[in-house]
């Protein structure tokens, strides 16, 4: 900039365009610096955004955020608007609003402890705030009927089991089977398009009250502006504690604690009828066998898992809780190690669809160890192949798969 000054005041003869030149080199430089900028920008801004996530509820400036990030509060804001299309305060505002809304779905609580809670001093601010954002007061959100988001299979079924249709919902082919003469499907949301501008779109115009998925999903702080998602633990809450949690939030909880009662009383017939034919249950191991590899699944990840260890009385062969069964609640092996793992029982859920992998699985069936495995020998393996009824963690899949495993374990029993 000096030079283009030192140009501009005192030209020299022979260089009528050097004015022009360094003008240009001046832009170039200027343009380098701001991609610099922006790209140096992400990683401060994502620490930004956790840090206000997790101290939403206290004073948190954004001069404070600035120099947390080492930059101007000016440069903090041009940057923050830029990457999240708001203010910080709007955000700030979001969240908290976004955290209110939560909490009023969850559990009744007094506007003014809420308020508290959520960073507000008082609850006529909150009142107003929430109200200018979400276009109801708090009192009138929380008990009108919600337009449900639900953006995964298994919260898709679960609503379906309490006689609730998501607006959106997820379904298999399975699942829309299972509704012929008893409900309607919803609006289908397409999870093969998750994380895109169409995913995004899709949920935005259905206009949902809540948002349903799991914990840490990918994209659900860009779902902040639209809804509050309420965030299920994937591992630590079993579909049964999933299923009385969706039921509280869309007022059916007794509808909830009725089916599994219900469900509780054909596992203990079931269990009579295997008491008389097997006796002790052993060891059972349930594979999931994908493409590039073979999943031996813990009762956290469903797959029907949840049935044989938490229902029916099986266990895990030692071998796989040594592996990262016990700590991941799942193992992940070459196609052609399944033999490594011996058990009384072998369940496979799904089968490849790539021609190679079909080719390797079915060399392995062939093999002379799979043929001298323990539940080969004894008859008690069992290759089921539906992918779609096991891969649900719900209610309906739970039932479903409590009927497939019995009409393999006892045939010609009666079956629930």
């Amino acid at each position: 900039m000096l030079e283009l000054r030192q140009a501009w005041l005192h030209p020299r003869a022979g260089e009528p365009y050097r004015v022009q030149q360094l003008f240009t080199e001046l832009l170039i430089a200027v343009e380098k610096e701001r991609a610099m900028d922006e790209q140096n920008a992400l990683p401060w801004l994502e620490d930004a955004l956790a840090f206000m996530e997790a101290h939403y509820h206290q004073e948190v400036t954004r001069e404070q955020l600035a120099s947390r990030a080492n930059v101007s509060p000016e440069h903090f804001s041009r940057m923050f608007r830029k990457h999240t299309g708001r203010t910080y305060t709007a955000h700030l505002t979001l969240l908290r609003v976004r955290h209110a809304q939560r909490r009023l779905l969850t559990q009744s609580m007094v506007l003014h402890a809420l308020a508290q809670e959520v960073g507000y001093k008082e609850s006529t601010y909150l009142s107003r705030k929430f109200t200018e954002l979400v276009k109801l007061s708090p009192t009138r959100y929380q008990h009108k009927p919600k337009r449900i988001a639900a953006l995964n299979v298994n919260h898709t079924a679960s609503l379906l089991a309490l006689g609730v249709v998501p607006e959106l919902g997820v379904y298999t082919t399975w699942l829309r089977e299972q509704l012929s003469g008893s409900c309607h499907a919803g609006r289908r949301l397409e999870d093969s398009l998750a994380q895109s501008e169409a995913y995004y779109r899709s949920i935005a115009a259905a206009e949902p009250d809540v948002i349903i998925h799991y914990e840490a999903a990918e994209g659900n702080r860009q779902l902040l502006p639209v809804a509050p998602v309420l965030e299920i633990p994937v591992v630590t809450m079993g579909w049964r504690e999933q299923f009385e949690y969706l039921g509280a939030i869309v007022n059916r909880l007794e509808r909830a604690r009725h089916w599994l009662e219900q469900f509780t009383h054909q596992v203990e017939a079931c269990n009579q009828q295997l008491d008389h034919r097997l006796g002790c249950r052993g060891t059972a191991m349930v594979w999931e066998i994908c493409d590039h590899a073979a999943y031996g699944i813990g009762s956290c990840y469903g797959r029907g898992a949840q049935i044989l260890y938490e229902e029916l009385g099986f266990h895990v062969p030692q071998k796989a809780m040594e592996q990262s069964m016990l700590t991941e609640g799942y193992m992940e092996v070459p196609i052609e190690q399944i033999t490594d793992y011996s058990a009384d029982y072998l369940f496979v859920t799904s089968l490849p669809t790539e021609r190679e992998a079909l080719r390797r699985v079915e060399q392995l069936f062939l093999s002379e160890q799979w043929q001298s495995m323990e539940a080969v020998r004894q008859d008690h393996a069992y290759i089921l192949d539906h992918g779609e009824l096991f891969y649900g963690y719900d209610p309906l899949s739970s039932a479903a798969q409590l009927k497939r495993f019995m009409e393999v374990l006892c045939p010609n029993h009666n079956i629930i």
